[in-house]
């Protein structure tokens, strides 16, 4: 499955590790700084997303490819690739802005939760049909 959403950054002074590269850990708030920037762009902003589409992720995994440096420019394609009853998927790609390369994929699950009664939730129908539409309208 093509990944359609793209958020970008720079690698800044601080994800760049002892090795002169960016550190592993930095890839995972790549991940989620892309997946905020998605659900804002579905129209959901923090305090409506308590309400509407809340999530706590429950698994997150990273494979590295080749490193980026300080300074550098990524793009950061996302979607969600699969929906289930109270979970998601949403998998991803890093790339060079400048070269296109790969140099790290990745997944998340997230399940929709109740944060005031602290329990998982089935996903609503109507949230659903609108990240249905979403991926679509991304073609």
């Amino acid at each position: 499955m093509k990944l359609k959403f793209k958020h970008s950054l720079h690698v800044r002074f601080s994800d760049v590790d002892g090795l002169a590269h960016t550190n592993n850990a930095a890839y995972i708030t790549y991940f989620e700084e892309a997946r905020l920037a998605y659900v804002k762009a579905l129209g959901y902003d923090r305090a409506r997303s308590l309400k509407d589409f809340s999530f706590i992720l429950a698994h997150v995994s990273c494979d590295f490819k080749a490193p980026s440096f300080g300074g550098d420019s990524l793009d950061i394609f996302c979607g969600i690739t699969r929906i289930g009853n109270s979970s998601f998927d949403m998998d991803y790609e890093v790339k060079d802005h400048k070269t296109g390369t790969l140099l790290a994929s990745g997944k998340t699950v997230q399940v929709t939760y109740n944060y005031h009664e602290n329990k998982v939730v089935p996903m609503m129908d109507k949230l659903r049909k609108k990240i249905e539409n979403f991926e679509k309208s991304l073609s």
